[in-house]
């Protein structure tokens, strides 16, 4: 929480970020079993040299771009500590259970959010957050004024990050058997979604929907539930949110083609800057944080920013990284690759935790763990 996509990390200096990430990487080094750590040891220290690698690469090709770059050291420090210690079933279980009630208490202080917002029982004083005009109430966190109604975040910095959140939630309790009462889940974090009103939430349901009507063996015996789940969600937040269809319908084109057009501006900008790489930059990148340095707006595609500022290698491993751990479960993947196109979150500790979580569902059907968690 203390870190981007939060409102909290507009707001710590940059010191108190860098020492919670070094204690976060002794802790979990220090409380994993060493039996874990010799039992990969060969593709550990290989993580390893690659950290160190790069990071020295990038201090003497790039010197102007030191902050970010010890970022990413640390970063990937935190990612490989926190991967070794959930090697442990007792720590994967204790977080899972964490993991879970944070879902519900999101979802419901969300769903929440957006109507006392909308309605005006609750006033939000609007403040300044990373540039951006937001209303602001210490319970409900982040409301922001688009699309001709107030789009709730909560304590994330744009509704886009949450639709992100709660989409990777949403696919992760629903295919988690051992959680209680899991269909209820899902459709309460259906519902703060819609409420969300972020792409990021939405286009993966898209896709998932259209996979299950034509191969309903991605997702066997849970095809018919998502379809109710899609069904009772979209009436309750359209009774609730469209009761002025032309207001919001003006402004949601109106945005959504300036949000448009902005990306493309970005990625346009991102592209000539690879026509004007280096073989070797194109191979090991330009350096974390480069595309800020050349342009005031820097990239909102993490493909390219990653490609462009780290090189194809990195991407190439980061994105196998990705599949491999979230191959089982393919609506979930499918909300972190789209997620990726529309957001930056891949070198947040939010987003490197999601992955790694995305990647135990075989050691909860193999070895059969069950978490203690129970909704009642």
């Amino acid at each position: 929480f203390l870190f981007t996509p939060f409102v909290t990390s507009e707001f710590l200096p940059k010191f108190i970020k860098y020492s919670v990430f070094i204690f976060a990487a002794i802790y979990f080094i220090f409380r994993t079993e060493f039996k874990f750590i010799l039992k990969n040891l060969f593709y550990n220290l290989s993580v390893v040299f690659i950290i160190f690698f790069y990071t020295f690469f990038y201090l003497l090709n790039s010197p102007y771009l030191e902050t970010p770059v010890i970022y990413l050291l640390l970063i990937a420090l935190y990612s490989f500590s926190l991967y070794i210690f959930l090697s442990s079933k007792e720590n994967i279980s204790l977080l899972i259970s964490f993991f879970v009630i944070v879902i519900i208490v999101i979802s419901i202080l969300t769903i929440c959010s957006s109507l006392v917002s909308n309605s005006g029982i609750i006033y939000f004083p609007v403040t300044i957050i990373a540039g951006y005009p937001v209303g602001f109430n210490a319970l409900f966190g982040l409301v922001h004024w688009t699309f001709a109604y107030y789009r709730p975040s909560f304590y994330f910095l744009e509704p886009s990050y949450l639709g992100f959140f709660l989409g990777y939630s949403f696919f992760f309790v629903l295919k988690a058997h051992w959680i209680n009462k899991r269909f209820l889940i899902c459709l309460l974090i259906f519902t703060a979604g819609l409420f969300c009103g972020s792409f990021t939430f939405y286009m993966p349901f898209v896709i998932t929907f259209f996979i299950n009507i034509f191969n309903t063996k991605v997702i066997p015996k849970i095809a018919k539930k998502l379809s109710l789940v899609y069904f009772i969600s979209f009436i309750v937040f359209s009774i609730t949110n469209f009761s002025n269809n032309d207001t919001i319908n003006n402004s949601f084109i109106s945005e959504y083609l300036g949000s448009l057009l902005d990306r493309q501006e970005r990625m346009n900008n991102s592209i000539d800057y690879i026509y004007q790489e280096s073989p070797e930059q194109i191979l090991f990148g330009t350096g974390p944080g480069s595309i800020e340095k050349k342009s005031d707006k820097g990239e909102s595609n993490a493909y390219l920013k990653l490609f462009i500022e780290e090189g194809l290698i990195i991407t190439i491993l980061i994105l196998s990284f990705i599949y491999y751990h979230l191959k089982n479960n393919v609506p979930l993947l499918f909300v972190v690759l789209i997620s990726l196109h529309l957001v930056i979150l891949i070198d947040t500790p939010l987003f490197i935790l999601l992955v790694i979580l995305g990647s135990i569902y075989n050691k909860f059907d193999n070895e059969l763990i069950k978490p203690k968690i129970i909704i009642e």
